[in-house]
C-alpha cells in the first residue's frame, strides 16, 4: 500500500500487502525473541513459588514485574511477530491500537516494579531493621496492585487527549503515532511522550539507586546490566517518540529488540546469578541424567 496517496485514517497500522524478505525475517526475529521471554518468565515464576527465600516482597515485586514483561513479550508473540511477516491491509484502527495498549500497561508497570526493586534491596542492605517495617505484607500488595491500577488508568489518556493513538507498524516495525487528518504538521504523541519522559526518570533513577547498592552485594554487581539494558531500551523510545513518518527502519528495530532484550536479560539474571536457582537447575540436571543412565543400564540388561 503507497501511503503517498489519499489520506486513510489508521493507515499506519496496516502492512503493505506483500511481505518482503527482510518483512518474514524481521517478524521471525521479534516472534522467536518473544517466545523467549516468555518461557524465560515462566521459569522465573516457577523458581518464586517453588523457592521459599523469594516468599517475600523481593519475591512478590519480580514476579509481578515478571508478569507485567510477559504480558509485554505476548503482544509481540501474538500480534506484532505474526503481522510483520504477513503484512496484512485489513486491520483497522481498533485491531491495531489494542495490543499496544495491552503492551502499555505491562511495560509501564515493569517499568515501576523495576525502580521498586532496586529500593527494596536498597533498604535491604542500608537499613534491614526497618525493611520489615517499609515491607510489609500489606504495604508489598498495596504497591504491586497501585502499580497495575495506575497503568490501567493511564491507558485511557490516549483516547481523553485527542489525535493520541500510537500503535505498532508492521511496515516499520515500529510503534507510531497515528495521525488523524491529511497534512498534520504534529509528528508525535503528547501522551506516548509524557509516559516516555516519565518511564526514563524512573529507569534512571533506578540505576542511581542501584549505584549506592553496589559496594554492598556481589549479587547487584552480578545483574548491573540489567539497568544498562533497561535504560538503553528506554532511551530509544525517547529518542524514537513513536515518530510518524519514523526515523528509519534501523532505529525502529533497535527501539522494540531493545525493549524485548530487556525482558529477556531480566528473568535470565534471576536464573544465572541466584545460587540457590542455579543449584535446583544443577541439581535437576544432575538427577535427569542418572535417571537416563539408570535407565540404559537396565534396558541393556
Amino acid at each position: 500500500m503507497n501511503r503517498s496517496t489519499a489520506f486513510v485514517y489508521g493507515s499506519e497500522l496496516r502492512g503493505n500487502g506483500n511481505a518482503s524478505t527482510t518483512d518474514v525475517i524481521v517478524g521471525i526475529t521479534l516472534f522467536s525473541v518473544a517466545f523467549v521471554a516468555v518461557i524465560l518468565g515462566v521459569v522465573n515464576l516457577y523458581f518464586l513459588k517453588k523457592v521459599k527465600m523469594f516468599h517475600n516482597p523481593f519475591g512478590w515485586f519480580w514476579a509481578s514485574r515478571t508478569v507485567g514483561e510477559m504480558l509485554t513479550e505476548m503482544v509481540h508473540l501474538l500480534y506484532n511477530g505474526p503481522v510483520t511477516i504477513l503484512q496484512l491491509q485489513s486491520i483497522n484502527v481498533w485491531q491495531g491500537i489494542t495490543p499496544y495498549l495491552v503492551l502499555f500497561i505491562g511495560s509501564v508497570s515493569a517499568c515501576q516494579m523495576h525502580t521498586v526493586i532496586a529500593v527494596n534491596r536498597c533498604i535491604a542492605i542500608y537499613s534491614p531493621l526497618r525493611y520489615g517495617q517499609v515491607f510489609s505484607k500489606r504495604v508489598s500488595y498495596a504497591v504491586i496492585a497501585f502499580s497495575w491500577i495506575g497503568c490501567v488508568f493511564l491507558a485511557p489518556w490516549f483516547f481523553v487527549f485527542p489525535c493520541n493513538l500510537v500503535g505498532y507498524d508492521p511496515q516499520f516495525y515500529s510503534y507510531i503515532f497515528i495521525k488523524c487528518y491529511a497534512g498534520q504538521e504534529r509528528q508525535f504523541s503528547y501522551v506516548g511522550t509524557a509516559v516516555n519522559v516519565f518511564c526514563f526518570i524512573i529507569c534512571s533513577s533506578t540505576v542511581l539507586v542501584d549505584i549506592s547498592t553496589l559496594s554492598r552485594i556481589i549479587y547487584v554487581q552480578k545483574s548491573a546490566f540489567q539497568n544498562v539494558v533497561m535504560l538503553m531500551s528506554v532511551s530509544t523510545f525517547v529518542y524514537q517518540n513513536y515518530q510518524n513518518p519514523p526515523k528509519g527502519k534501523i532505529v525502529d528495530i533497535v527501539q522494540i529488540l531493545s525493549i524485548m532484550t530487556s525482558h529477556i536479560a531480566n528473568p535470565l539474571s534471576l536464573i544465572l546469578f541466584n545460587p540457590e536457582v542455579r543449584g535446583r537447575i544443577g541439581r535437576s540436571i544432575g538427577t535427569t541424567v542418572v535417571s537416563s543412565t539408570h535407565g540404559q543400564q537396565v534396558a541393556s540388561l
